[in-house]
C-alpha cells in the first residue's frame, strides 16, 4: 500500500471510530458523565485495577485476531478482523486516556 493510500485509510478509519466510540461511550457508561466509569468498576468490585481489566478485554480481541489469521474467518456473524482491530484502537485510547487521568486526577465539583 502506498504511503498516501495508508494516510486516507487512517483518516477514514479513525473519523468512522470517533463516532463510534461516542456511541459505545454512552452505551457503556450509561448516565455517568466519567468516560471510563465502566473500567472502573472493577476496582470497585475489588477486581482489580481498571488498567489491568481494560488489558484484559483488549487480549481478547487480539486473541480474535490470532484466531482470524489462523484460521481465515470468524464465527460469531456481523464482528469481523478489522472491528476488533478498531476495537483495539479504541481501547488503545481509553488506556491512553486513564495514563493521563493518573498523571493529573480528574477532579469531581
Amino acid at each position: 500500500m502506498k504511503r498516501e493510500d495508508f494516510l486516507c485509510l487512517a483518516e477514514r478509519e479513525l473519523h468512522g471510530m470517533l463516532t463510534v466510540i461516542k456511541q459505545k461511550n454512552h452505551d457503556y457508561t450509561g448516565a455517568d458523565d466519567d468516560a471510563l466509569a465502566n473500567f472502573k468498576i472493577t476496582e470497585k468490585l475489588g477486581l482489580s485495577d481498571a488498567r489491568t481489566g481494560l488489558l484484559i478485554r483488549m487480549v481478547d480481541k487480539i486473541q480474535r485476531l490470532r484466531t482470524y489469521i489462523a484460521k481465515g474467518q470468524l464465527q460469531v456473524p456481523g464482528e469481523g478482523a478489522k472491528d476488533a482491530a478498531r476495537d483495539c484502537i479504541g481501547y488503545s485510547l481509553l488506556l491512553i486516556a486513564m495514563l493521563e487521568e493518573q498523571e493529573a486526577p480528574y477532579e469531581r465539583p
